[in-house]
């Protein structure tokens, strides 16, 4: 006698119609009907009374359906509570993120966590860079992902994942026709740049990477997100520079990406930490993280 199919008699016993009870159970009447056959094939014994007007339960449906009930009752009960205990003893991580955080290889690392760590619950809370600094350092968040370091003696960063920067650009732009584009030739074109002051993405080290080539680029516009950047490089304002994993969440297949082929240097993301001794549970996190880049 399985719990599915006491479930499926209960259901059948109060609605007294195996269309409804059916419908309430969420299967077919065609097998809810081969579940109840095969209890009482189990048990010997008729619990049903069918007529083409009605259902009725027999003495024996009557006699069962209190213990059917005790029994059901007693699984949920005994599924809550070890669902509780599994809750209370899970390790709980928060992490901080923030745009151009590269979500999608995030994802991934969530998606792997789940897999093959069920025992720890991570939180994803999506703050600016000073309120993540500042819950970082008052223990409210565990560990952040950064677009920069140097928060101070008591943050401990490390880079954590490197992407190449790569030219954003309209379809028509002459530029597209280049499997990939010297650095020098992206810098004399109009640029749009997410601003660095926002704190909002890597463009503090991207700025850095243009201005190895020039020391006044011609900035045409500045975004405060990367949707904003994406926007107005569609519009043909200028070219983009940004890094593919923080341009696969957003979509841009309209656009031209091209590799920028001499780029001094990766853009970073940071893992920013507490100096003081780390949660277990961060360990496995940094792990799934580091096999994502």
């Amino acid at each position: 006698m399985e719990l599915r199919h006491l479930r499926h008699f209960v259901a059948v016993a109060e609605e007294l119609h195996f269309t409804r009870a059916a419908e309430r159970a969420g299967i077919e009447q065609s097998p809810l009907s081969r579940s109840i056959r095969t209890l009482e094939l189990r048990l010997g014994v008729e619990l049903f009374e069918r007529t083409r007007r009605s259902t009725r339960l027999t003495a024996a449906g009557e006699r069962l359906l209190n213990h059917a009930r005790a029994l059901l009752a007693a699984a949920d009960e005994a599924a809550i509570d070890v669902r509780a205990m599994a809750s209370a003893n899970a390790s709980h991580l928060h992490i901080g993120v923030c745009d151009g955080v590269p979500l999608p290889r995030l994802a991934r690392v969530l998606a792997a966590i789940e897999r093959e760590n069920r025992e720890i619950c991570v939180h994803v809370h999506e703050v600016s860079m000073t309120r993540k600094i500042h819950d970082l350092r008052n223990g409210l968040l565990d560990a952040a992902l950064a677009p920069e370091s140097g928060y101070g003696r008591d943050i401990v960063a490390e880079p954590i994942w490197q992407d190449p920067p790569i030219a954003v650009l309209p379809g028509n732009h002459p530029l597209a026709e280049s499997e990939d584009i010297e650095l020098a030739n992206v810098v004399r074109e109009p640029l749009v740049l997410c601003r660095p002051d926002t704190g909002l993405s890597q463009q503090s080290q991207i700025e850095q990477i243009v201005r190895t080539m020039t020391p006044t680029p011609n900035i045409v516009d500045s975004a405060a997100t990367l949707c904003m950047l994406v926007m107005w490089v569609f519009a043909g304002r200028g070219i983009g520079i940004a890094t593919g994993a923080q341009l696969e969440a957003l979509g841009a297949s309209e656009l031209v990406i091209r590799p920028i082929k001499d780029a001094p240097a990766d853009v970073r993301t940071w893992l920013l930490t507490r100096e003081e001794r780390k949660p277990e549970a961060l360990s496995v996190f940094v792990e799934h993280a580091r096999r994502a880049a």
